[in-house]
């Protein structure tokens, strides 16, 4: 079920890539926040008042995550329209994964590619990674602090 208020971070200015954010986001946290009627306030307040960046990757993990709402009946197909909406205007700074591949390969044994670049870039950018992913937060093998928000 999609909520009916705002976006968290309505309002909110986008950033340019090369400020330092607050947090890394990924896609878990991101559709949480936007598709959970109640979403977990810690986890709202945090995407309300942080700078946020991710891998360029989110946008069609987004995409295939919403695909899988729709197809499961989960989510309206015109709600899941809005949320690529809000996801693509969310003032998330998108940043090149491409720089991230070594790390990423280095992490092979530990979290899967794509999580792996949220990893990377946390770390490389020293903030936290936002998740409400159980199985990405209890990873090992990596430097990144991972805050962990319930899904509700």
């Amino acid at each position: 079920m999609v909520k009916t208020s705002s976006p968290p971070f309505a309002g909110h200015v986008k950033k340019a890539i090369t400020d330092v954010p607050d947090a890394v986001i990924d896609t878990s946290a991101l559709i949480e926040v936007l598709t959970s009627a109640t979403p977990d306030p810690a986890l709202r307040r945090r995407v309300a008042l942080c700078d946020l960046a991710a891998p360029e990757l989110i946008d069609l993990e987004s995409v295939n995550v919403l695909r899988r709402l729709v197809r499961h009946g989960k989510l309206a197909e015109g709600e899941a329209g809005q949320v690529l909406d809000d996801i693509m205007q969310a003032p998330v700074a998108r940043c090149p994964h491409r720089p991230l591949v070594r790390r990423i390969w280095d992490l092979r044994g530990s979290v899967g590619s794509y999580d792996a670049a949220y990893v990377a870039l946390a770390e490389q950018l020293g903030v936290p990674l936002i998740t409400c992913d159980a199985k990405l937060a209890g990873a090992n093998g990596h430097a990144a602090r991972i805050e962990l928000h319930p899904v509700t």
